[in-house]
């Protein structure tokens, strides 16, 4: 049995149009356009299609590219072989035990160092303190050295992770700043595009009415061109038949005009021939 066509609802058609239409603007580039537009149908549909459903919404939406299916198969697998929700997450979390082993690493390095440098900056001992006396006051040096180093090695990272966050925040604004320029854009030239449609339709209406009132002017000259032939016809015909009946009304005449010349030629012979 044929398999039964996939359908769609207007208002996914509509906002598929859109996309579609946007994303064409914004991406010269085949696959860059291919990916983004295959992703954004997948998200307004719910679901995912073949490339032949994919090469149908592209054509309802008006794109004037024509990509490959060499092309268009490469984007397909290149999207089915990206990680999904739960590989993404694992990766994540990978990360994150990653950076909490760093932070670890950096501590222990901290403590390390500490305690290396312990020995030397310790207060030395006097003739005048006893063994047990120095041990204590050497202890007690080391572990406020300590505690100042820790300190210390907690405020640089601070301080380094205030400043990878201003950074990060700086970049991120600039990033939303260029997507809205580049979203301002888009709806501009998208305005722009509509538009020149508009215009462009309002022409080929405006040309299409001119062909037709020049198509019906044509029909009425012809209709005038006819009427013309008739009357001249009927002209020549009316002037034929008068012709043709002053003709005869002259022969006519001609005979009537030979049968009373004969009468008086025989009137005169009359005449003459009687006695005086």
């Amino acid at each position: 049995m044929p398999r039964t066509p996939t359908a769609f609802a207007d208002a996914e058609l509509l906002a598929i149009t859109r996309a579609l239409q946007q994303l064409d603007v914004a991406h010269a580039d085949n696959r860059a356009f291919l990916r983004r537009a295959f992703d954004a149908i997948d998200r307004i549909t719910g679901r995912t299609f073949g490339a032949s459903v994919y090469r149908r919404l592209l054509a309802a939406a008006g794109v004037a590219r024509s990509p490959s299916g060499q092309t268009v198969a490469a984007v397909i697998a290149e999207r089915k072989a990206q990680p999904t929700d739960a590989v993404e997450a694992e990766r994540r979390g990978i990360l994150d035990d990653g950076l909490r082993a760093f932070l670890h690493k950096e501590i222990r390095v901290a403590l390390d160092e500490t305690g290396a440098g312990a020995p030397r900056l310790a207060v030395p001992a006097t003739a005048a303190l006893s063994a047990t006396g120095g041990n204590t006051v050497g202890e007690g040096a080391a572990s406020g050295i300590l505690a100042a180093l820790l300190t210390q090695r907690v405020a640089t990272l601070e301080e380094e992770n205030r400043q990878l966050r201003e950074r990060a925040a700086t970049a991120e604004a600039s990033s939303r700043a260029a997507q809205d320029e580049a979203a301002s854009a888009q709806a501009a030239l998208a305005a722009a595009r509509a538009a020149l449609a508009d215009k462009e339709a309002g022409l080929v209406a405006a040309l299409q009415a001119a062909t037709e009132e020049l198509a019906r002017m044509g029909e009425r000259q012809a209709a005038a061109e006819r009427r013309r032939a008739l009357e001249t016809d009927a002209v020549r015909q009316a002037y034929r038949a008068e012709r043709d009946t002053l003709a005869g009304r002259v022969s006519f005449l001609e005979e009537e005009l030979k049968t009373a010349r004969a009468g008086v030629d025989a009137y005169r012979q009359a005449l003459r021939g009687r006695p005086s």
